[in-house]
């Protein structure tokens, strides 16, 4: 191979493995730092889930079907103000029966350290002080604020050895980079694992607050308990989950991303597998926002 054909090769290698001189990680720090310099945006999330569960065999059972498969739909809309305000709106929809069951929709509201939660068919809020956990999140993603949603420092660090660039592509007339984050188990305990584990953990506590809150409900749930449970689940799950992140060429904005992963899980001999396929839209920078007005009479 001459000179000249040695330089070419080397020119072409290293133009697909930069985009205007940075590596995916350098690109992908650059775009969540413009997320995170906005005071304020908006998002929505479309994502369809396909979920199997096989329960373990019955001697008694006057079934033989095992396996259960449930299609759903969930969409979210969500307002951001930097640095503690956060409102997201959800709603899920099952789509594989035949009976028409209705969606469900929740609201979640996030004030500085304050959490209020709200679901289809209540009237008022449910309060939460979220304070523990939001430290807990901070020492484990290394971001100190609920309205960044944008990749920290440290997720990028654990990010860059699952990261590279695929083909550019332009879409709605204007040209994007592509950043793919492809992690599989062995990336996934190494990089999320611990850190789920945690945070789910959190939820539990914070779901058992909100339902022994609830009047309506007759047998309070133990913490602790529940706590096991979580953690029990993340010790015997696996996952593979990939992220497609498209980067405005102009703005260095990611302002969309695709997510396709898959969660096995194994609890005392219930197997469930979900399949995941999500859409997410970031748009409305720096627009006027506004959120859920909560008081004393409309908290229980």
């Amino acid at each position: 191979m001459t000179t000249l054909a040695m330089a070419q090769s080397e020119e072409d290698f290293i133009k697909n493995l930069t985009r205007e001189g940075m590596m995916p990680e350098q690109l992908l720090q650059l775009s969540s730092d413009q997320l995170n310099g906005f005071d304020s945006y908006k998002f929505k999330v479309d994502m369809n889930m396909d979920i199997n569960t096989e329960l373990p065999e019955m001697e008694d059972a006057e079934s033989t079907e095992s396996t259960q498969n449930m299609k759903m739909n969930m969409t979210q809309e969500g307002v951001i103000e930097t640095p503690q305000k956060v409102y997201v709106k959800s709603t899920s929809k099952v789509i594989s029966s035949e009976e028409d069951i209705p969606a469900m929709t929740s609201e979640v509201f996030l004030d500085n350290n304050a959490m209020y939660m709200k679901i289809l068919g209540q009237e008022k809020w449910n309060k939460i002080d979220i304070n523990p956990f939001m430290k807990k999140m901070q020492e484990l993603t290394g971001n100190n604020s609920a309205g960044n949603t944008g990749l920290s420092k440290d997720q990028i660090k654990l990010f860059t050895p699952y990261a590279s660039f695929d083909e550019d592509i332009t879409k709605d007339g204007k040209e994007y980079y592509v950043v793919n984050i492809k992690l599989d188990q062995d990336a996934f305990d190494k990089v999320y694992k611990e850190m789920f584990k945690s945070i789910s953990e959190g939820f539990g506590d914070m779901f058992a607050d909100v339902a022994n809150q609830d009047e309506q409900t007759e047998e309070k749930i133990d913490k602790e308990e529940l706590s096991n449970i979580m953690s029990g689940l993340f010790e015997n799950m696996k996952m593979n989950v990939e992220y497609k992140m498209y980067i405005d060429k102009e703005t260095k904005l990611h302002d969309s991303m695709d997510m396709i992963q898959k969660i096995e899980m194994n609890l005392e001999g219930i197997k469930t597998e979900t399949m995941s396929n999500g859409h997410y839209t970031y748009y409305g920078f720096n627009e006027e926002v506004s959120f859920p007005v909560i008081n004393a009479e409309n908290v229980q």
